[in-house]
């Protein structure tokens, strides 16, 4: 849990257990298996349509980018959403198809080419969700878990930017408006990661050398067409500073000056972190420019005028295993 007002360091948070969880479950799951020949190929396919929900303290990890903290103690309803394994759709199916018999030839050639086997497993899975953060305890409430604001009629789905591992919109999420003490109306589940299709590929043969022996040769393919399949997508939507200027790159406050009275860290480097040591409404204001401090706070980098962001955010960070190739051999006595 956390302890509400102005954060300091070794006070912001105090762990407490509590009965208080709940989860819910619901889906349809569905079998369909079965013979397909009389050389004992078989298939299996699965297919589950679910949803998963729970509150965020409950089950750890509520999705990329969310932690067991609640968001606001006083009101833990509002961390109820989809969990970090709610895939929406799930499809599964195996095969294993022994190929017929090579009936011409010598006998040389009908033991090489025939008996194979190939035996395909393919998984199509939809996304888990994705949960976007501010960067920065804009609330105060050291919890670090302050959502930004939802974008009205902006898709979750990024399109048309260059960059192939950009999945989520950067535009879906914004901090404009995003009053300094408050947290943003962005929900748990708003949006969903990228899902994963793959194809794992298996051919064997058994080589009969007596009464006792068999050999085996395998060829594996796994991730067998070699498709990138995105993962872990970074959520931080501003930095680990939020310092907003003109468009100079020159820092100034959100609003108006800071008191000179005031014993902010704001006094020095006008950056707006955490709460809103000022007091009174102070939002961030549409024609905001973030900065990105560099070396000794003197330089600064101006990112996109319209879009408060870090950069990267709404990318993959990193991609499934690409295609692996391996073969064996194996005895058997």
């Amino acid at each position: 849990m956390s302890f509400f007002g102005q954060a300091t360091n070794g006070q912001a948070q105090l762990p407490v257990a509590d009965f208080g969880g709940y989860s819910t479950y619901h889906s349809l799951q569905a079998l369909w298996k079965g013979r397909i020949d009389s050389r004992g190929s078989i298939y299996q396919f699965t297919y589950t349509w679910s949803k998963a929900l729970a509150l965020q303290g409950v089950q750890g990890l509520i999705g990329q980018g969310a932690t067991d903290v609640f968001s606001d103690n006083l009101n833990t309803r509002r961390d109820y959403g989809p969990t970090g394994f709610d895939r929406h759709q799930i499809f599964t199916g195996s095969v294993v198809y022994a190929l017929p018999a090579w009936r011409g030839g010598n006998s040389f050639e009908r033991n090489a080419l025939g008996g194979w086997s190939i035996d395909p497993v393919i998984t199509f899975e939809s996304g888990v969700p994705f949960v976007p953060m501010t960067g920065s305890d804009l609330w105060g409430t050291g919890t670090n878990q302050d959502r930004p604001n939802r974008v009205a009629g902006q898709p979750c789905r990024a399109h048309g930017t260059g960059i192939e591992s950009q999945w989520i919109n950067p535009k879906a999420f914004s901090l404009y408006g995003l009053p300094l003490g408050t947290d943003g109306n962005a929900s748990l589940g708003d949006c969903y990661g990228p899902g994963e299709n793959n194809w794992d590929i298996a051919i064997h043969k058994d080589f009969k050398i007596s009464e006792r022996v068999n050999v085996q040769f395998r060829f594996e393919f796994f991730n067998a067409f070699n498709k990138t399949q995105f993962q872990g997508l970074s959520n931080g939507l501003g930095g680990a500073q939020l310092c907003f200027g003109d468009s100079n790159g020159t820092f100034v406050p959100v609003n108006a000056p800071v008191p000179s009275t005031s014993t902010s860290p704001l006094v020095n480097d006008q950056c707006y972190l955490t709460g809103n040591p000022l007091g009174g409404v102070q939002t961030i204001p549409s024609t905001a420019f973030q900065i990105v401090p560099g070396p000794g706070g003197v330089s600064s980098t101006l990112l996109s005028p319209n879009s408060i962001s870090q950069s990267g955010f709404g990318q993959a960070t990193y991609t499934r295993t690409p295609r692996q190739i391996q073969y064996a051999l194996r005895f058997t006595f």
